[in-house]
């Protein structure tokens, strides 16, 4: 079973292994915020089509659907405010982020998803 995206999702964890937020670098202004990769997941399939439909009815452009959508799992990007020990945007807290406990090949009601853990700037594993 495919994850049925019509545009690409970028997924954030953060410290708070139950605070997950996620944007789509293909559809300017989408943001959301989830619980777990799963939930994030059926938020942004619901969500993207919700905002598509908002742009119409604004008579704003809408963005050509991506043919080859990609769903990435990162730590959150630390900004120069959250470097400052201030919360970021759609963050309950500063922090580097944490993908420990989070395990490959996740199964959920979308199927099987491929989790790819990034390398952080210091070398590390997020």
């Amino acid at each position: 079973m495919m994850i049925a995206l019509r545009y690409s999702l970028v997924i954030e964890a953060t410290e708070d292994p139950n605070f997950f937020g996620f944007h789509s670098p293909d559809l300017q202004g989408f943001t959301g915020v989830g619980h777990s990769v799963e939930d994030c997941l059926y938020k942004a399939r619901w969500g993207m089509e919700e905002h598509v439909e908002a742009l119409r009815e604004q008579g704003l452009p809408v963005p050509p659907e991506n043919r080859h959508p990609r769903v990435v799992i990162e730590n959150e990007r630390r900004s120069a405010r959250t470097a400052q020990g201030q919360a970021g945007v759609g963050s309950p807290q500063a922090g580097r982020g944490n993908l420990s406990g989070l395990s490959c090949c996740t199964p959920c009601m979308f199927g099987s998803l491929e989790v790819k853990v990034l390398r952080q700037p210091d070398g590390g594993e997020g």
